[in-house]
């Protein structure tokens, strides 16, 4: 991907309308809250290398069926925010509802609700998108710990 130079950007902004050239430097000058950035950082390379890790077990190392590294994300990062209890014998525990209302948009929503938006998306195959609203939800040092608690189990 080719990134402009300073000068080269800087003359392709001066072409565009004053209102336009105003809204996007806006957004180049407006510093960022650095616990956010951080924490997007820490998602994007946690997340990768938990990928990378289930990926090289399940698909490379076990030879199993497309997606099968996503389905065992997807369980253990269940069974971690659930306190390690199967959720088939033991339910959702209280911890599991309190993470997924870290989502602002689920903050009031009782745990019957919670519970019926995941059934809604467990039928439809979306493990993938499951895992990554649920890692986002995780704080960076709940992400490392079951990262490296991931490492562990399987290296």
């Amino acid at each position: 991907m080719n990134s402009l130079s300073y000068s080269s950007f800087s003359k392709k902004v001066a072409t565009l309308p004053c209102e336009l050239k105003h809204k996007i430097l806006g957004y180049t000058m407006q510093p960022q809250n650095p616990t956010l950035c951080a924490d997007i950082v820490s998602f994007v390379s946690t997340y990768h290398k938990c990928r990378e890790l289930y990926y090289n077990v399940y698909i490379i190392n076990l030879g199993e069926n497309v997606n099968e590294d996503i389905y065992w994300f997807a369980n253990d990062l269940v069974s971690y925010t659930n306190d390690f209890y199967a959720t088939g014998i033991y339910g959702y525990r209280e911890e599991f509802f309190e993470i997924w209302r870290r989502n602002w948009s689920m903050r009031l929503w009782p745990n019957n609700r919670i519970q019926a938006y995941l059934k809604n998306i467990e039928p439809k195959n979306t493990d993938k998108i499951m895992v990554g609203q649920l890692f986002g939800l995780l704080t960076q040092e709940e992400r490392e710990f079951f990262t490296n608690s991931r490492y562990d189990n399987y290296l």
